[in-house]
C-alpha cells in the first residue's frame, strides 16, 4: 500500500485505514469444566446425563434456527464438506435480490470447544474437548453493519461469534453516491474514494487491512488503481470491487 501511495501521492489528499474484519466472541459463564459441573449441580442434573442434555439443547437450537429462516422466508441449508461460505451466501443474496435482513441460515459440522465426560477415580468429571458438532451460521445484510454473520455452537457452552466486515461498516457511515462498479465513491464533499486491500506486517505477522485513498474531485484514481495492480508483482495490493 505504501508503494501505491508514493506512486500516486500527487493525486491523493488523505487516507483512511480500515480494519478488515471485527470479530466479537461471547461465552456463557460455564466455559470451563468446573463451572459447567456447577451449572449441572445447581439444576439437579447428573453428569451422566450430560450427553442427553447436550443433544436436547442442540435440537432446540436447530429447530429455532429453522423457524427463524421459515418466518423470514429464507433458506435453511445443511452443508456437507468444505464450502467457501461467504461466496456461497453472497450468491444467494444476489440470486434472491436481498438488500437487507436475513439472507440464509447455514448448518454444518465443525470443530468446537466443548466438554466430554471422563470416568476415573471417584465420580465422573467433565474435561475439555474439541469434537465436531452442529454449528449454525446466520448471515445478514444489515442496514448499519453491511454483510455480516453470527456463528453459534450448538454444544455446551454454546459459544457465539459475531463477524462484521470492516469495509461495509465504514461504507455505511459514508453518505456517498456510488458508481456502477461500487468501488470509486463520490461522497458529499465531492472528493473520490478508492479502496485497496492488502496485508500489513504487524508483530511479525501479516494482517489484513484496507486503505481508502482520497483524491481530488477532478481526478478519479480508478485508472491509477488498475495500473498499480498490474505493476504490483509482490502481491501486496489487491483491488476491491471488480
Amino acid at each position: 500500500m505504501n508503494d501505491f501511495l508514493k506512486k500516486h501521492e500527487a493525486s491523493i489528499t488523505g487516507t483512511i485505514s480500515v480494519t478488515d474484519r471485527l470479530i466479537l466472541k461471547g461465552y456463557l459463564p460455564m466455559s470451563y469444566p468446573e463451572a459447567a459441573e456447577r451449572f449441572f449441580a445447581l439444576r439437579g442434573i447428573l453428569l451422566k446425563e450430560f450427553k442427553d442434555f447436550t443433544k436436547a439443547q442442540t435440537e432446540t437450537l436447530k429447530v429455532h434456527a429453522q423457524a427463524m429462516a421459515k418466518k423470514e422466508n429464507r433458506p435453511y441449508e445443511y452443508l456437507n464438506g468444505y464450502v467457501r461460505k461467504e461466496e456461497y451466501v453472497r450468491k444467494i443474496a444476489e440470486r434472491d435480490g436481498i438488500t437487507e435482513g436475513l439472507i440464509c441460515v447455514l448448518a454444518m459440522n465443525e470443530e468446537n470447544h466443548t466438554f466430554t465426560l471422563r470416568y476415573g477415580e471417584g465420580r465422573p468429571r467433565l474435561k475439555k474437548s474439541s469434537p465436531r458438532c452442529l454449528t449454525l451460521y446466520f448471515y445478514y445484510l444489515d442496514r448499519h453493519f453491511g454483510f455480516m454473520h453470527v456463528r453459534v455452537s450448538t454444544w455446551l457452552p454454546f459459544s457465539i461469534q459475531v463477524y462484521v466486515n470492516g469495509h461495509d461498516l465504514w461504507l455505511s457511515r459514508l453518505a456517498c453516491q456510488t458508481t456502477d462498479n461500487q468501488r470509486c465513491l463520490v461522497p458529499a464533499g465531492g472528493k473520490r474514494l478508492c479502496f485497496h486491500r492488502g496485508l500489513r506486517k504487524s508483530a511479525g505477522r501479516r494482517r489484513p487491512f484496507s486503505d481508502i485513498a482520497m483524491g481530488e474531485d477532478s481526478a478519479c484514481l480508478c485508472s491509477s488503481c488498475q495500473s498499480f495492480v498490474q505493476d504490483d508483482t509482490q502481491g501486496d495490493g489487491i483491488l476491491l470491487g471488480h
